[in-house]
């Protein structure tokens, strides 16, 4: 059985680490493999996690970008020629700006190293910072030219080092832009005046500028073309900072990390101003299919990527996402049962006086049960985890029936064998084998049931014990009314018939107890079958909210790609970009559709799994009792 942690059930889980940890190590026969250490503290951070990952060439003082991000030294800086980041290294620290949000840092080994000897291992690096990242920075020195573009090769190498699904076919690099993180180009040591044409621009007007297409069919203009048509494409969402060089000395960037920001030029300083806050400020969690996900699902996804690597095949978001989910949600319901549990022999004491303590406590543990679930569990968009976590709270509760039960049981047969000592003492001595002895046995069991059925804490069994145990004495009731000589035929005829009337009665009490059992657990059953509708659909309308906002930022810029393109002269591209903006929004539309009429699709499909189940369910707690 799963144990319910409490830790996880705070209201946030913020991890801080005091230094960057390896996550990814690049091992020395150039295989990438997961640092489980690591990844078990990253599996910790149980908030959503806005991730930030720099990618660029080796010795172009990535890692010192990211110290600026932690707002203190971690990350190792080099001077000299050699890279000092090896694999990818992570360091987790409090959002600064968002609650219950962790930052994630990710620091990549430098792209190009010579002493790697292995050009695919660089395009694995960038590869995995895209798919784990929500905000990827490419940095780069100098100014953005056809060289430092030809430099950003990998990024026209995804398609074949991504997938989307693991039965694509077909281009999904189309679609890339779906789950690819927002883009910021980090100029580093920029000289030049931000001037194209004498007009003066902006950081961003300059990065889309050096993105322009140039037109021709041509070797050579397909080339220059690739790059800035991929970058356009995955990452329709991106931005551009030009930073000035931070001291005029050479030698000082040796010591750069050292020096405190007095010693920094004020440009630098007030370019570093500018990085920070967009990246704090419009950096969003990182999500897949349109949900936010914690620390632990992003080392799940991460070792699935890299899993996927070290077999010889290409990570496949789609795969991964199975994967993780359902250990994730496998997860969820022992967790969600586990708390159920827990609160439910935190509240109750058996046996209860009447089925509706019980019943309440049910509907109270059942309700955070099933919210803690829906906290944990991802991607159940058909809920059949869902079906599955409610079918074992039903489970569990029907054990909690049967306990109080049991324990009604146990207590009513100890009070009943502790009342009924002195007439068995008596029989066992014959003082009832007399004339008018069957007044005194009738006088004393009379005394015995107004006593136990004034005690307390007998349970919801009390009726049905007591007729069973009237029952077991009826042959000793029998032989005391046949001993008495002081009664004629006809009495004796009488006091039989008497005895099976208040036999009768005790029955239809029992039979009475009976009902309002099965009464309150199908009441039961029509309160929760209610609660998990609301709930479900709740959900289900979240869900569509989130997908239909992803959906429509994504058509967006998809609009803005096209009016580029149209402004550019590149009225082909423009006119296969609209069909693809025609595509999506025909999608939507049927989205819209099948979400219309109060929550359809999906969520008529999860109906029909669990209605069917509600029958078996009150089956499960309505079973025949013996007759008394």
């Amino acid at each position: 059985m799963a144990t319910y942690n409490s830790d996880d059930h705070s209201a946030t889980s913020t991890s801080s680490w005091d230094q960057p940890r390896c996550l990814i190590e690049s091992t020395r026969d150039g295989q990438l493999e997961i640092n489980d250490q690591t990844l078990s503290m990253l599996q910790q951070i149980t908030d959503s996690v806005v991730v930030v990952a720099v990618v660029g060439l080796y010795r172009t003082g990535k890692s010192y970008l990211m110290n600026r991000l932690a707002g203190r030294p971690g990350f190792d800086l080099g001077s000299t020629v050699q890279s000092k980041t090896k694999g990818i290294w992570v360091w987790a620290a409090r959002h600064p700006t968002r609650r219950n949000c962790s930052l994630l840092l990710l620091d990549t080994e430098g792209l190009g190293d010579v002493e790697k000897g292995d050009a695919n291992h660089d395009t694995w690096i960038f590869a995995l910072a895209v798919l784990l990242s929500s905000t990827l920075i490419y940095n780069s020195m100098g100014t953005i030219d056809q060289n430092s573009l030809e430099k950003l090769h990998f990024v026209t190498e995804m398609a074949e080092h991504i997938k989307i699904k693991s039965n694509g076919s077909d281009d999904e690099s189309v679609d890339f832009d779906k789950f690819f993180p927002s883009f910021v180009w980090a100029v580093r040591d920029f000289t030049l005046d931000l001037v194209i044409d004498g007009k003066t621009v902006t950081e961003d007007e300059y990065l889309e500028h050096a993105l322009k297409l140039k037109s021709g069919a041509g070797r050579k203009v397909q080339d220059y073309n690739l790059p800035r048509e991929c970058i356009r494409t995955y990452f329709p969402r991106r931005k551009c900072f030009a930073f000035p060089r931070p001291v005029e000395e050479a030698s000082s960037l040796k010591i750069l990390e050292s020096l405190k920001d007095s010693q920094l030029k004020p440009e630098f300083l007030k370019e570093a101003d500018k990085f920070l806050q967009h990246v704090f400020d419009s950096t969003q969690p990182k999500s897949v299919n349109g949900r936010s996900i914690n620390g632990r699902l992003l080392g799940g996804l991460a070792r699935c990527y890299v899993d996927a690597i070290r077999n010889g095949a290409v990570p496949c978001i789609q795969s991964a996402v199975e994967s993780t989910a359902k250990l994730e949600n496998e997860r969820a319901i022992k967790e969600s049962v586990a708390l159920y549990e827990k609160r439910f022999t935190e509240t109750v004491k058996f046996p209860t006086e009447t089925m509706l303590e019980v019943s309440n406590c049910h509907h109270v543990c059942q309700k955070e049960a099933a919210e803690y679930f829906m906290k944990l569990a991802i991607f159940d968009a058909d809920k059949t985890y869902y079906q599955r976590m409610m079918e074992e709270l039903a489970a569990s509760y029907e054990s909690f029936v049967k306990e109080n039960e049991t324990s009604s049981q146990r207590a009513c047969h100890s009070l009943l064998r502790s009342l009924h000592k002195p007439i068995d003492d008596d029989f066992e001595t014959g003082k009832y084998a007399c004339p008018g002895g069957y007044e005194v046995y009738r006088r004393n069991v009379d005394l015995l049931i107004r006593k136990y059925r004034d005690s307390p804490r007998k349970g919801i069994m009390s009726e049905e014990v007591l007729c069973e145990f009237m029952k077991q004495q009826e042959p000793t009731s029998a032989a005391v009314l046949k001993a008495d000589e002081k009664l004629t035929e006809e009495t004796k005829k009488v006091e039989e018939e008497k005895q099976r009337a208040e036999a009768s009665e005790r029955q239809k009490r029992a039979a009475e107890e009976e009902v309002r059992k099965k009464e309150q657990l199908i009441e039961d059953q029509k309160k929760s079958f209610e609660d998990h509708i609301r709930r479900v659909e709740t959900q289900a309308e979240e869900d569509r909210k989130k997908m239909r906002e992803d959906c429509e930022k994504v058509l967006e810029k998809r609009m803005q790609e096209q009016e580029r393109l149209l402004k550019e002269g590149f009225d082909q591209r423009a006119n296969d970009m609209k069909a693809e903006i025609d595509g999506l929004r025909q999608t939507m539309k049927e989205q819209e559709k099948d979400n219309s009429g109060g929550g359809a699709g999906g969520f008529f499909d999860f109906l029909g799994k669990f209605i069917p189940i509600v029958p078996a369910l009150i089956d499960a707690f309505i079973r025949p009792r013996k007759k008394c």
